[in-house]
Order: structure tokens, then sequence, then C-alpha cells
């Protein structure tokens, strides 16, 4: 999956790290954004998206939703958190999510390179793409590139 634009590398020592950096993200958002979390099992997906939920003003996460596989949360904007680990790119498509690809909501998505294609369809104001990879013992790296959709055919996420 790749995402044109400013990218930028951030090396955190520890899950608390790793959650400021989700807050600093979510710190950031307006509404409209699609987050597209990608990486190995264990990588720091979830502990991510929680910060990003955190500074949504988000009190009661419930964590990743890989059975519920949607969760919805009441913030300004809304967050919708999708988690597609066990779905194929068919299964994706038939969430919907293009309901929510709308400026008052936030889509927030792990595992994103199971529907790279169908995430890379749908509406948004900016994609931000954050590969995480792990380093030696708590160590992550994260790859964070961010792109202001421009909406032109043929343009992906």
């Amino acid at each position: 999956m790749q995402v044109a634009g400013i990218r930028r590398t951030i090396q955190t020592l520890s899950a608390e790290e790793t959650l400021e950096v989700g807050r600093g993200i979510g710190n950031r958002l307006s509404g409209g954004e699609i987050i597209l979390l990608t990486g190995d099992l264990g990588a720091g997906k979830s502990v991510l998206a929680h910060g990003i939920a955190l500074a949504m003003g988000i009190a009661r996460w419930r964590g990743s939703p890989t059975f519920a596989l949607v969760h919805e949360y009441d913030s300004l904007p809304a967050l919708i958190h999708v988690d597609l680990y066990r779905l194929r790119q068919d299964e994706a498509e038939a969430l919907g999510l293009e309901e929510y690809a709308v400026p008052s909501m936030v889509i927030l998505v792990e595992w994103a390179d199971r529907a790279s294609e169908y995430l890379s369809e749908l509406p948004r104001t900016q994609c931000i793409h954050v590969e995480l990879a792990h380093g030696p013992g708590d160590t992550r790296m994260l790859t964070v590139t961010t792109d202001t959709a421009m909406q032109e055919e043929g343009e992906t996420c």
C-alpha cells in the first residue's frame, strides 16, 4: 500500500511512546480522514489506535474490533475503528465503509493492507498511512505517510 506525500519515520522505545505518537496523530484530526495501519502481528497497531482515540476524547476504549469488525465512537468527529485481520478484500467491501467516509467522521483501519484497493477508493480529506515494524525489544519503527486527498480520478490512498 503506497501513499504519496510527506513521509516521516519515528522510533518508539515502549508501548507508552507508541501510544503518544497516536495521541499526536489524533490531535490533528478534524474529520474526513482515513488512517491506515499496517504491520505484523504485535507491531503496535492497536496501541497506536488507542492513542488516537484518547486524543479524540474517547475515554472508554473497547480495543481492537477483531470479532465485531467495526466499533463506532461518539466523539467529535466520530471515530470509526475497523479491524480487517480476518477478512478478504471482498469481505471488507461488504462492510460498507463508504457510508462512514464523510467529513464528520474519521475512519481508522487496522490491517488496512487486507483491502487496500477498496480503501483507496473511499472519499477522504486526508490519508494517513502508518506502517509499524518490530525493532529490538519493545522498539517499534513507525513510518507515517500523510497525503492530502485531491479526489482526482485515479488517485489512491
